[in-house]
């Protein structure tokens, strides 16, 4: 089973939450790439294999840098980020992580 691992700021020995991925369908539409920018309450994000993909924010959008929480407004052009959108609710976005200092996400196995 795949899982993700989110850990306490400032402690990553300490996992605060364990998502599991692998059967959950709403965590099934993961994608990898670079934020464009974030638009109101659209997300604009290029892929691993250049293609420019846009979602929707909702009042529940997780957003996280380097593990931290944040907005999504206070993310900049050109960060790397990981996006999971919900496959239950069209496109929408439910959680944006975004990487600033650290050179690699939490890996999904």
């Amino acid at each position: 089973m795949r899982i993700r691992v989110t850990t306490k700021p400032g402690d990553e020995s300490v996992a605060t939450r364990v998502e599991a991925l692998g059967k959950h369908k709403k965590f099934a539409d993961i994608h990898e790439g670079t934020l464009a920018r974030v638009d109101g309450k659209k997300l604009l994000a290029t892929s691993k294999d250049g293609k420019e993909h846009s979602h929707m924010l909702s009042a529940d959008t997780v957003v996280t840098r380097d593990g931290k929480v944040c907005k999504a407004e206070e993310l900049k052009p050109e960060t790397k980020v990981r996006v999971t959108v919900s496959e239950s609710v069209d496109d929408v976005v439910i959680r944006i992580e975004a990487l600033d200092k650290k050179d690699s996400f939490v890996q999904i196995n």
